[in-house]
């Protein structure tokens, strides 16, 4: 990626989130989001990605049910 591009990425992300911050503010809720991050972890490694190797029922049923 060219560094304009990438500077226009994290300037819309930081608007993003100004904008969130703010809506959150006027709803005093918060945020329903959850961030999951792992290592060493291909696309193909999930239950619910097709994998039968390592079990993964918890991950399996919150891709099922979405929000």
């Amino acid at each position: 990626m060219t560094k304009p591009f990438q500077l226009c990425i994290l300037l819309f992300l930081g608007c993003l989130s100004i904008t969130c911050n703010a809506q959150n503010l006027k709803n005093s809720n918060k945020p329903n989001i959850i961030v999951i991050l792992t290592d060493d972890q291909g696309w193909l490694d999930v239950g619910f990605n097709g994998s039968t190797d390592i079990p993964t029922p918890n991950l399996d049923n919150l891709a099922k049910e979405g929000v």
